[in-house]
């Protein structure tokens, strides 16, 4: 399985990759083998703020479709070329 870098970034964003691997579940895997365009969230560690987190993901290609204070995370649109 081949991941895109916007995809791994999204996954990096509220762990950091030094102490922990990504984990993708079976059935995301298998998505993103399929879509072109998905939704995911990023949910952050409660040092990141809410407007970091928006802004990193925006910088990995992805388009902010809401966030939550409430959750602390930022929900994404990616499209699988990002």
């Amino acid at each position: 399985m081949r991941i895109s870098a916007t995809t791994l970034a999204l996954v990096l964003l509220a762990t950091p990759a030094a102490s922990q691997r990504p984990a993708i579940s079976p059935r995301l895997a298998s998505l993103l083998a399929q879509d072109t365009t998905f939704a995911v969230w990023a949910f952050l560690r409660p040092g990141v703020s809410l407007e970091n987190g928006r802004t990193l993901v925006t910088a990995a290609g992805a388009r902010v479709r809401t966030t939550s204070r409430w959750l602390h995370a930022v929900s994404a649109t990616v499209d699988r070329s990002a």
